[in-house]
């Protein structure tokens, strides 16, 4: 399957469900669009490092991925470093999530400092962040538009399930 899949099916979904709107729905269509574009341009005002991050056991974040030609790798991360500490917030539990609220304030052009350990050497590496691609753009989009999906029909039978006698 396509890497692109998630933000093609998104956008069908929305497709779907707008299908039947009538001249009534107009300033409703309007609001859903308006609403897309401030996502849209949510997600491209955030930096992006071309980096795949995960829990390492010992600590820290191991690079298990870099995109190439990407920020990270410009700035010499490899597959296999350790990310110890990202603007001097230490990364002790290994946890990407506890560093997400970071990077998503890095707006691109920032430069980053990341502490990293590889072969036993640490070393200070400084990434300046990216635009996000559009590929990664039209992912992140499609990613966001079915945790929505998803969001509200949880939400629903959660009311259809506490409505019933």
């Amino acid at each position: 399957m396509s890497r692109l899949a998630p933000w093609m099916l998104a956008i069908f979904l929305v497709a779907v469900v707008d299908a039947d709107a009538g001249e009534g729905d107009a300033a409703e269509l309007c609001a859903k669009a308006d609403c897309m574009h401030a996502v849209v341009e949510q997600i491209r005002g955030r930096g992006w490092l071309g980096v795949q991050l995960a829990s390492a056991r010992s600590g820290g974040l191991r690079v298990v991925d870099v995109v190439p030609g990407g920020p990270a790798e410009t700035a010499g991360l490899r597959q296999g470093d350790l990310v110890l500490a990202i603007e001097g917030q230490s990364i002790e539990t290994g946890d990407p999530s506890t560093v997400q609220p970071l990077l998503e304030k890095a707006r691109p052009g920032k430069l980053l400092r990341l502490r990293v350990r590889r072969d036993r050497e640490t070393k200070t590496v400084q990434v300046r962040a990216g635009e996000l691609p559009a590929e990664k753009l039209a992912e992140a989009v499609g990613n966001y538009v079915l945790n929505a999906i998803h969001l509200c029909h949880h939400a629903e039978h959660q009311t259809i399930r506490t409505k019933a006698p």
